[in-house]
């Protein structure tokens, strides 16, 4: 069955780590409480503004109902990439993982899908009919499932495209009792769509915490106890830590950007250094976007004008694309140098990070697009028209590569299983800047649509537009 395996909280994709010991300990016994509790709500809604620490949270809420033994699935959303973003993936992924922790849930399944193959492929009601209340209730006719209620997971739901889609359905069949028996643990930004579905049902069973309520003592306890682990090699001063706490606020991700900003300076002594900037630049960076505008001075603050703005072109484009990309593809659309790309990233760790050497490039939290979508700094201001544009521009011009089978398939007759070494060949023909073009220019070209583009997009559809559909 189609699913997401980079949308499970302990994917690799995305570099996810839980609270800090004695951080959160309130809200996660809470949490406990609740998921061990048979009576308690069917359903926990966590909401709060960005940066306050939601994912983490979750992850953490996931690492103690593991333990529990009563974690059934997760699906954690993720904007930058597209199988965790996708709401026709969550229903099949969350029934995947329900199949490994229940056999009648599994045998319930599996004659489904012998019934209906293409059951992924419906919409998210049907879905939820078929892959989640059937074989639900053939588990709880079986009596399986003893005094303890799994618990699913669905994480930043904010961060997934059109999750009304999913989330209407979902909360109809849990408010119905169709799924009764399980317990369901949300978490989001507060945005109107989402706080629609859900408080509509928050009377009826679902509990609700603001996480950005809570008490602002508290939460700087936390922070306090965060920075001083983070910071230890370096030493710093109980002022300091005073002053960084407060600078955080109850923003979590501002503790954590200011903690990965100092540790990415070469040697203690630069460490300091860049830790006593933060503090003295303290009036400056009132607020997480003012931060991240230090953050990138200090990144650019030796280069030339045009460096300056090949490097800016480089961040857009990374903020811009429609799935995290390696330095080599991101290179590649800019007719760029990997050298540049790969020294812009190793200058901004503390925004960007690659789970492996030669990885994809992957923003570290979705602040950073906030902050160039509402960015006023001249310097650092992002047109995502343009931008796009730019890009859709480049997709075409590496599209000019397509041809009659591109692949050398030996017939156009025979099934891709049945071709020996069919993904090779497929991998080696359309690589990844060439196969991100041919996914992905349609999106580009959305937004940043002209009229000298679209005459080029003609062209290109009349000259290659079978060939780029061979491709797909």
């Amino acid at each position: 069955m189609k699913h997401s395996s980079g949308a499970f909280h302990d994917s690799n994709i995305v570099d996810r780590s839980p609270c800090y010991a004695q951080t959160r300990k309130h809200i996660l016994s809470e949490i406990e409480t609740w998921a061990m509790d048979a009576s308690s709500e069917p359903g926990y809604w966590m909401f709060g503004l960005a940066g306050t620490g939601k994912s983490t949270i979750a992850f953490s809420v996931c690492e103690i109902l593991k333990g529990r033994k009563v974690l059934a699935a997760t699906f954690f959303c993720s904007r930058q990439i597209p199988e965790c973003n996708n709401y026709r993936l969550i229903i099949p992924t969350l029934s995947y993982q329900l199949v490994r922790f229940s056999r009648t849930f599994a045998m319930s399944v599996k004659e489904i899908l012998a019934q209906e193959p293409d059951i992924v492929t419906k919409r998210p009601e049907v879905q939820i009919g078929k892959l989640l209340i059937e074989p639900w209730k053939a588990v709880m006719k079986a009596a399986q499932m003893g005094s303890f209620h799994p618990v699913l997971v669905l994480d930043a739901l904010d961060e997934c495209q059109d999750i009304a889609k999913v989330l209407q359905p979902l909360v109809s069949a849990i408010s119905k009792k169709e799924l009764q028996g399980l317990k369901f643990f949300i978490t989001s930004r507060p945005e109107p769509k989402i706080q629609a579905e859900l408080k509509a049902y928050s009377a009826s069973g679902m509990k609700e915490f603001i996480l950005h309520n809570v008490e602002e003592d508290i939460v700087q306890k936390d922070i306090s106890v965060y920075l001083q682990k983070e910071l230890q090699h370096i030493s710093p001063t109980e002022e300091q830590l005073c002053i960084l706490t407060k600078l955080s606020q109850q923003l979590f991700i501002y503790a954590a950007t200011v903690v990965r900003f100092v540790k990415e300076a070469d040697g203690i002594a630069r460490k300091r250094k860049r830790l006593l900037g933060c503090i003295e630049n303290a009036a400056n960076l009132k607020d997480l976007n003012a931060l991240y505008v230090e953050i990138l001075d200090m990144a650019t603050e030796k280069l030339q004008d045009e460096e300056m703005q090949d490097d800016l072109s480089i961040i857009h484009t990374i903020v811009s694309v429609g799935k995290p990309l390696t330095c080599q593809t991101i290179a590649e659309l800019l007719h760029a140098e990997v050298e540049s790309v790969s020294n812009l990233i190793n200058r901004l760790h503390a925004v960007f990070y690659m789970t492996e050497a030669d990885g994809p490039i992957i923003i570290f939290h979705k602040s950073f697009y906030d902050f160039f979508a509402s960015s006023k700094d001249s310097k650092y201001k992002y047109n995502a028209r343009t931008q796009h544009e730019s890009l859709t521009f480049s997709c075409l011009q590496i599209m000019e590569r397509l041809c009659f089978n591109i692949c050398n398939l030996p017939s156009s007759f025979m099934k891709d299983d049945d071709v020996p070494g069919f993904k090779d060949k497929v991998s080696k023909k359309i690589p990844e800047t060439l196969n991100y073009c041919c996914q992905f220019w349609t999106d580009h070209f959305e937004i940043g649509q002209t009229d000298q583009l679209f005459q080029k997009v003609q062209e290109f559809l009349i000259e290659k537009g079978i060939y780029w559909l061979e491709a797909m």
